[in-house]
């Protein structure tokens, strides 16, 4: 996967272009404005590994899955992880 089609929306650890991102500090605009924009516009998430513990990003996941589940739009989200997450309930499978 080509680098500039990755969003590391919480920083990356060996790119100094994209410095890691604390819990209580701010994302970046760019990022944050890409992950409104493929949350709002993907038919299908898949989620791999991730807990999915309440962070902004989580929306990215989440919007997919509820317009599914609510309003039968596209095909939802699918959580590959080995841990309960607090969307399993909506996803449209869980491995």
């Amino acid at each position: 996967m080509p680098q500039e089609h990755l969003n590391e929306i919480h920083g990356a650890w060996f790119d100094p272009s994209n410095p890691t991102v604390r819990m209580d500090q701010e994302l970046r605009k760019d990022l944050w404005a890409d992950v409104v924009h493929w949350s709002e516009n993907t038919d299908l998430c898949l989620c791999i590994g991730t807990s999915l513990c309440g962070m902004e990003a989580d929306t990215v996941s989440h919007t997919p899955a509820v317009k599914f589940k609510e309003r039968g739009v596209g095909f939802g989200s699918v959580f590959f992880s080995i841990q309960k997450t607090g969307y399993d309930s909506i996803s449209s499978l869980k491995v």
